[in-house]
């Protein structure tokens, strides 16, 4: 019996000692819960049939290149969507394959960025590495644009917290201004975006969205409508102030227009709807036919 206890005391220890490694490993590794998940679509119609078959497989690559990479070390979950559409026309010089290229990037929500100036050189099963110092006409470009959705997405996290990310979207611009010789067209204009983006005229704007999806979170994840409404409805003010500016923001009514279906789904049932909905009938007079359903006399 002393032998079989002793036995079943080493058993324990070992077990022990096993949840104890497996921790050790659970703390020192990083947690990549945020992740890029791309969408590619490339349309090659206008190239000649040579450069067809070379870019045939560089929407395949460049979804690997970002799906694969870990973007971002937080613990707030979820995936976030980078869609990209680009129409390639080709513009090679000797035995180098360049392109031209048309781009929309968006999030499927609310940022969406069409940038006409993209020009990038690309061989067909050329490797695309992650690699800051090292630069590369290609990469540079998605690296810039990557950031710049991660700055706007993060933002809605915490109050200025896209800043980080708009850094190194402006550290790519750069790099891209100044070492891409040949390929410098349109660097200077995505540094000027990034700079208006982190600029104190943009702060309120910036903090609106804060407020906004902070009042998401608690009305669809914490389960406080009240609290959540509140914060959402303090949002709309915020945004009522930046359209009574004398050069009123756009991207104020291109915000609302992205989410004035959930605005419905979170005021239908409010108290004070009326009140509510006549103010987004003011701020948003896109879809004011909409909130007039919700306005009671």
């Amino acid at each position: 019996m002393a032998i079989l206890s002793a036995k079943r005391r080493l058993y324990f220890w070992k077990c022990v000692m096993i949840v104890f490694g497996i921790l050790i490993l659970t703390i020192q590794s990083p947690i990549f819960a945020q992740k890029v998940v791309a969408k590619i679509t490339i349309e090659l119609k206008n190239l000649p049939e040579e450069r067809q078959i070379e870019a045939a497989e560089l929407d395949q690559a460049l979804i690997h290149y970002i799906n694969s990479h870990n973007w971002v070390e937080d613990d707030q979950g979820g995936e976030i969507a980078f869609n990209l559409q680009m129409v390639l026309s080709d513009m090679s010089v000797g035995g180098e394959s360049r392109y031209r290229a048309n781009m929309l990037v968006s999030n499927e929500q609310d940022v969406q960025f069409f940038d006409r100036r993209c020009r990038f050189a690309y061989q067909k099963n050329e490797p695309l590495l992650h690699n800051a110092t090292q630069l590369n006409s290609l990469t540079t470009l998605i690296d810039y644009y990557v950031y710049f959705i991660l700055g706007h997405e993060f933002d809605k996290f915490s109050e200025y917290g896209g800043t980080p990310y708009f850094r190194l979207a402006q550290q790519r611009a750069e790099q891209g201004r100044f070492g891409l010789g040949q390929f410098i067209e349109g660097w200077e204009q995505r540094e000027e975006e990034v700079r208006k983006i982190l600029s104190e005229e943009n702060r309120p704007f910036r903090k609106m969205k804060d407020v906004f999806f902070y009042g998401i979170f608690l009305f669809d994840d914490k389960g406080e409508p009240e609290k959540g409404t509140q914060y959402v409805a303090h949002a709309l003010k915020m945004i009522e102030e930046g359209l009574k500016k004398p050069d009123p923001d756009e991207r104020y009514k291109k915000f609302l227009g992205a989410y004035f279906n959930k605005l419905v789904q979170l005021f239908q049932n409010h108290p004070q709807k009326s009140e509510i909905f006549e103010l987004l009938s003011r701020i948003d007079p896109d879809h004011a036919e909409t909130y007039k359903q919700y306005i009671t006399n």
